[in-house]
């Protein structure tokens, strides 16, 4: 939520932790005060986008008895001092979807 204590919620065609989509809502916004930060990005693409599809019951969070489709990836992308264009650079090292691994970077 934002500060008119709305839902903001985003979704990427790109197809990965959508970190192009959390690098370009934090880096490039299409206009400077629409700027948000990392946090604010991610529950966008996540808890936000299961708001908005009216699953938030089901989807969103990682927690016990919600369906939990996740990525592996190769950085900490919330680590201080870590920036937008490094977040873009993020590589996905595995896919798991249902409970099961279905892609693994080689």
């Amino acid at each position: 939520m934002h500060k008119t204590r709305r839902v903001l919620a985003a979704l990427s065609m790109v197809g990965t932790l959508a970190t192009f989509g959390c690098h370009h809502e934090v880096e490039v916004p299409p206009l400077p005060e629409q700027k948000i930060s990392l946090l604010q990005a991610f529950a966008a693409f996540t808890r936000g986008a299961a708001f908005a599809a009216f699953e938030e019951n089901r989807l969103g969070t990682l927690e016990r008895g919600r369906m939990a489709d996740f990525l592996f990836i190769d950085r900490d992308i919330f680590a201080q001092g870590v920036t937008p264009q490094q977040i873009r650079g993020t590589q996905v090292l595995e896919t798991w979807v249902g409970g099961r691994k279905v892609w693994q970077r080689h």
